[in-house]
């Protein structure tokens, strides 16, 4: 694509997984463990969300086909950003793992990976869209192509940019901001260099939920 992407995207070079000094702890001891996608609750894939098909009306009872894929939850953000003393982390943690590249299979881009569009979600304040990343194939799924404009994720080969979509439109014709939530299934084979391709970062998060300490002193170290 030639010159900039429409006004709706954001760019970012890095994908942030935050979580708390606990949990951090046992990452940096055994390496990431990823987790059944069933197990999150605000999902399609959660077996205890009553679906309903828009067609029918008719309840829809069988699982979601990666209910049981173990991911690792990612947000979209600027290394830059994460220089930034005054930046802080959102709900989740006040330790942040960032990736040092998104290219090749440690990462989210490359020849072997497969995009496949899960769900999007309307919080109180915005939405999310949720977009699967794995090596595996899923038939029942509908592939997601990142490489075409539009979607809530886009890449740009040519420049090599990323870009995923800031805000979207309501059912209601109102506009809100939007997230991008990645899940990555990484390769099991290759979870030693997925584990190094990290940096490691604690941030002030903007929470009061239980093991998250709001007001903690920032500091940064690169692993």
């Amino acid at each position: 694509m030639d010159g900039k992407p429409p006004d709706f995207y954001k760019e970012f070079d890095s994908l942030l997984h935050t979580t708390t000094f606990e949990k951090a702890y046992l990452i940096l001891q055994n390496g990431f463990e990823p987790k059944p996608v069933g197990k999150r609750s605000a999902t399609v894939v959660n077996s205890e969300i009553k679906l309903k098909d828009k067609k029918t009306d008719s309840p829809i009872d069988r699982l979601h086909p990666v209910r049981e894929s173990k991911v690792i939850w990612y947000g979209p953000c600027k290394i830059s950003d994460l220089k930034n003393l005054e930046y802080t982390v959102e709900m989740y943690g006040n330790v942040s793992f960032s990736m040092k590249r998104l290219w090749y299979h440690e990462g989210i881009v490359d020849s072997e990976l497969k995009f496949y569009f899960v769900d999007v979600i309307k919080y109180w304040r915005k939405s999310a869209c949720r977009i699967l990343v794995s090596h595996e194939d899923y038939p029942t799924l509908r592939p997601y192509n990142p490489y075409t404009i539009g979607g809530p994720l886009y890449i740009d080969k040519k420049s090599k940019r990323l870009y995923y979509t800031s805000r979207l439109i309501c059912c209601d014709g109102s506009e809100c901001p939007n997230e991008l939530e990645i899940m990555k299934e990484p390769n099991t084979s290759s979870l030693i260099d997925y584990n190094l391709n990290h940096r490691v970062s604690v941030f002030i998060c903007r929470s009061d939920k239980r093991n998250i300490i709001p007001n903690w002193q920032r500091w940064t170290r690169t692993s």
